[in-house]
């Protein structure tokens, strides 16, 4: 308790000197409308401009972010290295641009995080992120669930090393939160998709490890680490899609029906543990015995299948990405294609004046 508690304090004290982290959106909200001036400074001398029917527009709400954001250059609010653009702001702005088309098609491209509840909950990029955070979390609570019996039934490991194990695991445990800063540094510079597919390879080499090198005493603590930077690096990765992808509009909702989900799955985590666990934990085995005849389960294969799941989690990341990027890229061509006329008209009658709105 000394020690975890001493690691909590440490990582509090250099919590503070890396926070606050560039955030995801203004927070503070002005009440006039800057598009009434009709131009809008996004990045140096770079300008956007709107037609005034878009100001007179009743039926989309506007709430503008502070109006710090439109009379400086964007990059003075993002740190080095950063890309030169606030993301939410682009991608409101973009989507305001397919709403004054008046084009069903331009509209149906435009962000997630400016579309109603219910087409962000079905959108397929939701249902990825939310398929494989309940895989790698159901994989990751079953190996905590059955560490003690998988040790038992390997028959390799006397009662004394499986308890010095199990206390090495519970131990290596508490400095997962080193995990914590290293995937929020590795979101923020190599992005999303690449953090994703660490955190698969990370709980791909743990299995590795466990499948042929699960009886050297000396090489559980390296997987147990390894598993301690996955479990960390996996819940920061769900909440940083569900931000990037979705926004903060409904973002408690959404990560809650992800939660929901993932628990639900818990459920057959019980009949999976006894049809792979055998009878060898049931006694201790010194090793300078020979081992009597026991079932020793059918955690190899267990093993196996966990790492093959990862294995065929890799393209997801991957996919999300293309997707987004083809997204953006033919509501681009769609809201520049001069035979679009702009106009708002067919926008109420796409949404609904009622159900939609592209305000904050």
């Amino acid at each position: 308790q000394e020690v975890h508690g001493t690691i909590v304090l440490c990582s509090s004290i250099l919590s503070f000197f890396i926070w606050p982290d560039v955030p995801f959106d203004a927070q503070d909200y002005e009440k006039k409308n800057p598009l009434e001036q009709g131009m809008i400074p996004l990045s140096g001398d770079k300008t956007t401009q709107f037609s005034e029917r878009a100001t007179r527009l009743h039926h989309i709400p506007f709430t503008a972010p502070d109006t710090k954001l439109f009379h400086q250059s964007l990059q003075s609010y993002l740190r080095s290295g950063s890309s030169l653009d606030l993301q939410r702001s682009m991608s409101f702005f973009q989507s305001r641009q397919a709403v004054e088309t008046g084009d069903p098609s331009a509209i149906a491209k435009m962000s997630l995080k400016d579309l109603p509840f219910l087409k962000q909950v079905s959108s397929g990029s939701y249902a990825r992120m939310t398929f494989m955070f309940t895989t790698t979390n159901f994989i990751s609570n079953l190996y905590i669930a059955s560490l003690a019996t998988e040790l038992g039934d390997q028959g390799v490991y006397n009662a004394s090393e499986q308890h010095i194990l199990v206390n090495k695991f519970s131990f290596i445990m508490t400095f997962g939160i080193i995990g914590s800063f290293a995937v929020g540094y590795l979101i923020d510079t190599i992005g999303l998709m690449r953090s994703g597919l660490i955190t698969l390879c990370l709980g791909q080499i743990q299995y590795i490890l466990i499948i042929f090198w699960g009886d050297t005493m000396s090489i559980m603590p390296v997987s147990f680490f390894i598993y301690a930077m996955f479990r960390a690096f996996m819940y920061p990765c769900f909440f940083a899609g569900l931000v990037e992808k979705m926004g903060f509009k409904y973002f408690g909702i959404l990560s809650g029906i992800g939660f929901l989900i993932s628990g639900v799955t818990q459920i057959i985590m019980v009949p999976i543990v006894m049809w792979a666990e055998g009878t060898c934990h049931e006694g201790n085995i010194p090793n300078d015995a020979v081992m009597r005849e026991c079932n020793r389960g059918k955690w190899m294969e267990l093993n196996v299948m966990q790492l093959c799941a990862l294995v065929c989690l890799l393209p997801i990341p991957i996919l999300d990405n293309r997707v987004e990027q083809r997204r953006k890229k033919v509501l681009r061509e769609l809201i520049d294609s001069p035979k679009i006329p702009h106009t708002y008209e067919r926008a109420p009658s796409f949404y609904g004046a009622t159900e939609y709105s592209i305000g904050f």
